[in-house]
């Protein structure tokens, strides 16, 4: 689903959106939702070079705004990111051979393990899939489209009766194959 050769650790601001597992709503139950909400603020403890933007939580996804807004973090073990500006005398304390910068793909990897494991053991189980596999993004090119991004974000639940992703609504359809099912609603659809 990514842009071939286009490295997704570049700073900028990137539109994801990622579904639950056959777009089950999952999200209903207020417990869900808080741990939905709760790993996407635990980012932030996560990462040491991304911002958080516009994020809803919707019955069976979840749109969001990622900013990587520069480079030089390492991975000490799973789960464990270390801003490497820190040390004052520049030198890594761990061997350059596992340095790994934040991209994308660990920003939204992160996420989605920390929501689904709080929402396991919410629903007393243990490593049962919440999301759907990957997720669908969009390089955020220019100011315009991120307020076209960020207006369709705020708007997204009080049109959840016509949402794409609703099973209960009239234009409720397939998955997209793309982001694109979700960018031309944007940006051709009332938003």
């Amino acid at each position: 689903m990514r842009l071939p050769e286009y490295d997704y650790s570049m700073p900028g601001p990137y539109f994801v959106t990622t579904c639950t597992k056959n777009r089950e709503l999952l999200f209903d139950a207020p417990e869900a939702t808080l741990a939905v909400e709760s790993a996407w603020y635990l980012l932030l403890d996560i990462f040491a070079n991304m911002e958080l933007g516009e994020f809803v939580v919707m019955p069976n996804h979840v749109h969001c705004v990622v900013w990587i807004v520069g480079e030089g973090c390492y991975r000490l073990h799973p789960g464990t990111w270390k801003n490497n500006n820190i040390r004052g005398d520049g030198q890594l304390s761990i061997p350059t051979n596992v340095l790994k910068f934040e991209n994308l793909s660990n920003i939204i990897g992160a996420f989605k393990t920390t929501a689904a494991t709080q929402i396991n053991k919410s629903r007393g189980v243990i490593g049962q899939a919440v999301w759907q596999k990957s997720f669908y993004d969009r390089i955020v090119r220019n100011e315009c489209k991120l307020e076209r991004i960020h207006k369709y974000i705020q708007n997204n639940p009080i049109r959840w009766a016509e949402d794409q992703d609703n099973p209960s609504g009239p234009r409720f359809r397939p998955p997209p194959k793309s982001i694109d099912g979700y960018w031309n609603e944007i940006f051709v659809g009332n938003v």
